[in-house]
């Protein structure tokens, strides 16, 4: 179940192809940032509330979670992992985070070019 929020379509943003199937093992395993590291990245950044914050391979939604709550940005994930995707989206929606907040279930290996055409990178 993958709840986009409607805001997120009037970002500018590559459009991803949503898929639950890979076909084989990941390539790079999933190691948490510590949140120290985190909040320094997003401060060197300038993250001012209302822009947005791409995490492409977000793991367990640390930096969309960070930004958007002690940041005040819009913050959106991709998470090729359903368990780690699962486990981002009720922690965002256990802090109350979802107006701000999005995880998207998907792999970056297949993007739409301007033409909506299916590519692999």
């Amino acid at each position: 179940m993958n709840e986009t929020p409607p805001w997120l379509w009037d970002l500018p943003l590559i459009n991803l192809y949503n898929t639950d199937v890979v076909g084989f093992m990941y390539d790079v395993p999933f190691v948490a940032t510590p949140e120290v590291v985190v909040r320094r990245m997003l401060q060197l950044a300038k993250v001012q509330p209302g822009e947005v914050v791409y995490d492409l391979g977000s793991g367990d939604g640390r930096v969309v979670i960070i930004a958007a709550k002690e940041f005040g940005a819009r913050a959106v994930g991709v998470e090729i992992r359903k368990d780690l995707y699962e486990q981002s989206m009720t922690r965002i929606k256990d802090l109350g985070l979802s107006d701000k907040a999005v995880i998207i279930n998907a792999s970056l290996r297949t993007v739409y070019d301007t033409y909506q055409r299916p590519r692999p990178i």
